[in-house]
């Protein structure tokens, strides 16, 4: 079984019309977390610290309401903190590395894979 991960901005109209998405990565049973290096602001996130460093600043930003304006939610629309997620990927440390064809897609210097190819 496997999970995507998605990082939403709110929707400005009725069902979240307007709602960006960007994929933060999957989660497979007996893989490591495999992150997407695409970048939300823009060029591509080469590793884990990175992400947690875009996640944390994006989900830091609220509205004149005060309401958070980015989400981190799971491919069924289930918000998770963080923290959650966080402790979510570290627990996939163990994990098998994602492999195709033969070889390794590139992994940061702490051993996360990153993928900058689209999949989900």
């Amino acid at each position: 079984m496997s999970t995507n991960y998605f990082l939403k901005k709110g929707g400005c109209g009725l069902n979240g019309c307007c709602e960006q998405s960007w994929h933060i990565g999957l989660r497979a049973r007996g893989w490591r977390f495999h992150f997407h290096g695409n970048n939300p602001m823009g060029g591509c996130i080469e590793s884990a610290a990175k992400w947690l460093e875009v996640l944390e600043m994006l989900l830091a930003i609220r509205d004149s309401n005060g309401h958070a304006v980015w989400r981190l939610v799971d491919e069924y629309d289930d918000e998770t903190s963080l923290a959650e997620f966080w402790a979510m990927v570290e627990g996939t440390r163990g994990g098998r590395r994602q492999e195709y064809y033969g070889k390794y897609v590139d992994c940061d210097a702490d051993g996360w894979c990153i993928d900058s190819r689209e999949f989900c």
